[in-house]
């Protein structure tokens, strides 16, 4: 989360106490931002409906984060979404830049950006199950992955000595996550 949206984030968190009849300092509210500002204002938010749906007790910010958790399998699943809808909207020709650094390296694994953009249906059948597979076991396993998968028009200018025309890549999911990965500043 950004400070920007801290003002929203405090808002939410005192209709939970609100509900759970307790009060919250101001140094209880800076805690729980800073315990929770790494995950987005929509995690932070899906979180909230969930334990107030489902907890008696007012929540810790381990809670707030196991309601957003997912098993792997359903990640793998998000992450091949993801990809799937920007190879369909964006294409191989743009560079592009995940919010997930797993992706990258999946994509990479798989024959990089464009070979994955261009295959047949009939052979991305094939490939999903792979993506899936190779995920987990990248999501398992952190290495270093590509900061961003690299499309036609910036592989050609590049390969013509043309730095100059190559487009920033277009970021992907949460673009300041997106952004972390392209800087290698990600946690």
């Amino acid at each position: 989360m950004t400070l920007s949206e801290r003002e929203n984030f405090d808002k939410i968190l005192i209709a939970m106490a609100e509900i759970y009849e307790t009060t919250l300092s101001e140094e209880r509210l800076s805690l729980y931002f800073e315990a929770l500002k790494d995950m987005s204002f929509e995690e932070f938010k899906a979180a909230a409906n969930k334990v107030a749906r489902t907890t008696r007790f007012f929540p810790k910010p381990v809670d707030f984060r196991e309601a957003v958790s997912m098993s792997v399998d359903d990640k793998a699943l998000q992450a091949l979404t993801k990809l799937e809808d920007t190879m369909k909207h964006i294409g191989q020709y743009r560079s592009v830049a995940f919010d997930d650094k797993a992706i990258h390296g999946v994509v990479e694994a798989l024959g990089g950006w464009e070979a994955c953009c261009v295959m047949h249906e009939a052979d991305w059948k094939w490939k999903r199950k792979e993506f899936i597979e190779l995920y987990k076991v990248f999501v398992a396993n952190p290495r270093p992955y590509p900061e961003k998968l690299i499309g036609f028009h910036e592989r050609i200018n590049i390969f013509n000595g043309h730095p100059e025309h190559v487009e920033k890549p277009v970021l992907i999911g949460d673009e300041h996550k997106a952004m972390a990965v392209l800087t290698h500043k990600e946690g």
